[in-house]
């Protein structure tokens, strides 16, 4: 028989996490681009750097924040958005491979020196962040290999290109404008000295989140986690009389 003292928890599963990319533009979205006042070029962020925004995004949310919450509720949704705008673009140049796809073989398309770059986000939407990035690799691979054998047009690639990218930087900027507050769902529906000043500073909060009818898709489910604003349903926001 095993003594339970020798039972240990095994601690949190962690992995070496890697990403690959096979495009220039995928790249640069990766990496941002540094500023240079002298030739009037402003810093465009990385996703490292969108990364931390987000980690502290969702700290908050953990912490019971409904201004975070409502801030992943907005990230949740524009990422759907852009996953399938990208989906409806994959779909558009898969069809222009299809006439020709039983005489040429176009199924891969990847760099002769792809670059690996270390992942590791403390939020789950950043992974899906990142798989967005991934989408718009392979369809920028995909097109620089449509417009090499003439099947699309430079111009049209410029267009395909800046569609993929406009759907990855409109999620991107959600990640802007949030700062935490300290405040919970309980400080609203109080309409206490903490919620006025969270109001005046990031405004009146959507009837979603007030009236606790939004939940992230990807919030921990461990009983050691407290959510607040979460694990019950809010009372309803009171009408100043």
């Amino acid at each position: 028989m095993t003594d339970g003292n020798e039972m240990q928890n095994p601690g949190v599963v962690s992995s070496e996490k890697t990403l690959t990319l096979h495009t220039k533009e995928a790249l640069k979205i990766f990496k941002g681009r540094k500023a240079d006042p002298e030739n009037d070029i402003r810093e465009i962020a990385g996703l490292p750097i969108y990364a931390t925004m987000l980690k502290n995004i969702w700290r908050a949310c953990l912490s019971g924040d409904p201004y975070a919450t409502w801030w992943i509720y907005k990230i949740e949704k524009l990422i759907k958005e852009s996953e399938s705008d990208l989906k409806k673009l994959n779909n558009e140049i898969q069809n222009l491979i299809k006439p020709l796809d039983d005489r040429i073989d176009l199924s891969k398309s990847e760099a002769t020196n792809p670059v690996t770059v270390q992942i590791n986000y403390a939020s789950p939407y950043m992974y899906k962040v990142t798989y967005l990035l991934i989408d718009i690799d392979r369809i920028i691979a995909n097109m620089l290999t449509l417009k090499h054998m003439a099947i699309i047009s430079p111009s049209a690639f410029d267009q395909y290109r800046k569609n993929a990218t406009g759907a990855m930087n409109r999620t991107l900027l959600s990640f802007r404008g949030f700062k935490s507050t300290g405040v919970t769902i309980d400080d609203i529906n109080k309409n206490n000295e903490k919620a006025q000043e969270a109001i005046k500073a990031m405004g009146q909060l959507p009837e979603i989140i007030l009236a606790g009818d939004y939940k992230p898709e990807f919030l921990p489910t461990q009983s050691k986690v407290k959510v607040m604003g979460f694990n019950k349903k809010p009372k309803p926001m009171e009408k100043n009389k």
